[in-house]
């Protein structure tokens, strides 16, 4: 078994980007809040700026609903689990033969997501790229396009599709026919894609924000000041960074 390396520092929240020096690049993060506990969670197979929010009041789902083909191979299944709406916890069964996309025609050659919700009512609703009727050059198009999650809903996750030798008509072409290519993500409300944590490694110059070091001595960067630490930026999340907010980062490595 390997040592496992793990460090805390307490710091102030700011609600402003704060790059703080643990003394290594970490490879999982804790955020603490010192009255409420565990409210986030970062590790290295995330993007920059992400986190996983713990906060009972997300619709988030609580765990994965594991999308994949049905077996109506046009339908998109699912595995039973739970999630939350308005700090509620619901449980959704699972569904072998699964959920019908929207029937929309998307071209030869493009791509065209299908996203799948649901609310406190159990219903599995659709909610699709804008464009998938014209179609994206490219599945990173297609993702940027996922509209934003429905109000009183939780994402379940979203199919990506492209057909090479024809048009892919949602709910008719099967997601296993020739020349069709499918990809199934689960993802969960609770991951932010921005104001979360990022790490800081060797060579990383900190130019804006504040920094604080090890020792707890506050510095600002600047460009004519550059800063290099060892550690993590903490975004501008309000779930994360608020001002007076008592923090303890836990870093592993």
């Amino acid at each position: 078994m390997l040592d496992q390396q793990i460090k805390e520092i307490e710091i102030i929240g700011t609600g402003a980007s704060l790059s703080i020096e643990i003394g290594f690049t970490p490879g999982s993060i804790d955020i603490i809040d010192k009255a409420a506990g565990l409210i986030g969670y970062w590790h290295e197979g995330m993007t920059d700026g992400e986190a996983i929010v713990n906060n009972e009041f997300i619709n988030t789902v609580i765990n994965s609903a594991c999308l994949a083909i049905g077996t109506t191979e046009a339908n998109v299944a699912n595995k039973a689990f739970q999630f939350r709406v308005a700090g509620v916890p619901y449980n959704e069964a699972a569904s072998a033969a699964g959920t019908a996309p929207t029937a929309t025609v998307v071209p030869e050659g493009t791509w065209g997501l299908f996203g799948f919700e649901i609310g406190a009512d159990g219903t599995v609703d659709l909610v699709d790229a804008a464009a998938n009727a014209t179609g994206y050059a490219t599945e990173a198009l297609a993702i940027a396009a996922r509209p934003a999650t429905t109000a009183a809903h939780c994402m379940m996750g979203y199919v990506t599709v492209t057909k090479s030798d024809g048009d892919f008509t949602g709910a008719t072409t099967t997601f296993s026919a020739a020349n069709v290519t499918a990809n199934f993500y689960s993802v969960s409300d609770a991951r932010i894609t921005s104001g979360g944590v990022t790490p800081v490694g060797s060579g990383d110059v900190i130019t804006s924000g504040t920094v604080v070091r090890a020792s707890g001595t506050i510095e600002t960067p600047s460009t004519s000041s550059p800063k290099e630490i060892l550690g993590i930026t903490l975004g501008t999340s309000a779930y994360l960074n608020q001002s007076g907010q008592e923090l303890i980062i836990r870093a592993r490595r």
